[in-house]
């Protein structure tokens, strides 16, 4: 079986049509017609209607079950097969949540060590950034929180992380344990809109979210700051660095507890060496151990 052709396959899944799917893969739209007629015939079966859109036959909806876990498993293999040179080449784009870029230099330094000619792209961002851009293939895995409702991808948790309340020192709700309803006469500062404080936040506040003003910013490690001397109250977790001008209220949560782990849109036993060098890498270098 020619992998070029499953690719074509599933590149039409992907994009919807033999003409996007062409466009995107840089063929004519005769090559990825005649790239599906060589696959059907090896197969013996007909995977897409006869009017040549993009609509699977019964065959092609089984045969479309199994298409991604058949392309993750060849280059699987392939990165194996390139492990017996004398050495491994490539590229790789890591995300790395903005909570924990500071464990990039470390983790930077041990892996040179151990494939020191492989090229390391680190993108720091947001959860919701990193869905976007494996969505994209513009990054290999994450580091990040867990997404809801995100069946596209494959989750590892290496730990869980605590969501906290953050005020200025004066704030008048400083000094003894809160119920989350004695928040809501306060402006709260919290991630993106999509982002999993934010959801989570929510879902505590319950029907009174939508009376509750909110305000946002996708860049999480400046809430700290936009509290300072205000009012507001910053919804964070503990791994956010705070200083002295700020504190943490003592708010009692249904559910505080955000997982962090690995995202890939990949299976993990499909997932080159390499990555899985690095993955270990970062279990290393984070203060916690696997739970």
């Amino acid at each position: 079986m020619d992998m070029k052709e499953v690719t074509a396959f599933a590149t039409i899944i992907k994009e919807g049509t033999f003409t996007k799917a062409a466009n995107k893969l840089n063929y004519a739209q005769s090559t990825i017609t005649n790239q599906i007629q060589r696959l059907e015939t090896e197969l013996g079966v007909k995977l897409f209607e006869r009017d040549w859109g993009a609509k699977l036959t019964p065959q092609g909806e089984t045969f479309a079950e199994h298409v991604d876990n058949l392309l993750q498993h060849w280059d699987y293999v392939i990165d194996e097969m390139a492990l017996l040179g004398s050495e491994e080449k490539g590229i790789i784009n890591i995300g790395i949540h903005e909570n924990f870029a500071n464990i990039i230099p470390v983790i930077f330094k041990r892996f040179k060590l151990v494939r020191p000619h492989f090229k390391c792209n680190f993108v720091v961002a947001t959860t919701e950034l990193f869905s976007n851009m494996l969505l994209e293939n513009k990054i290999d895995f994450a580091l990040c929180g867990k997404l809801m409702l995100k069946e596209t991808f494959t989750f590892e948790k290496i730990y869980n992380e605590e969501i906290c309340f953050i005020t200025s020192k004066k704030h008048p709700l400083v000094g003894k344990e809160r119920q989350i309803d004695e928040l809501y006469d306060f402006p709260i500062v919290t991630g993106g809109r999509n982002c999993i404080t934010s959801h989570r936040l929510k879902e505590e506040f319950d029907d009174f979210y939508s009376e509750a003003i909110i305000h946002s910013t996708t860049m999480v490690s400046l809430i700290p700051i936009m509290v300072e001397e205000t009012d507001a109250i910053g919804v964070v977790t503990k791994s956010i660095q705070i200083d002295n001008s700020v504190c943490y209220l003592d708010v009692e949560m249904k559910n505080p507890v955000i997982e962090i782990g690995v995202l890939s849109n990949q299976e993990f036993v499909y997932l080159t060496a390499t990555k899985k060098i690095l993955i270990d890498l970062i279990k290393t270098c984070l203060p916690v151990t696997v739970s």
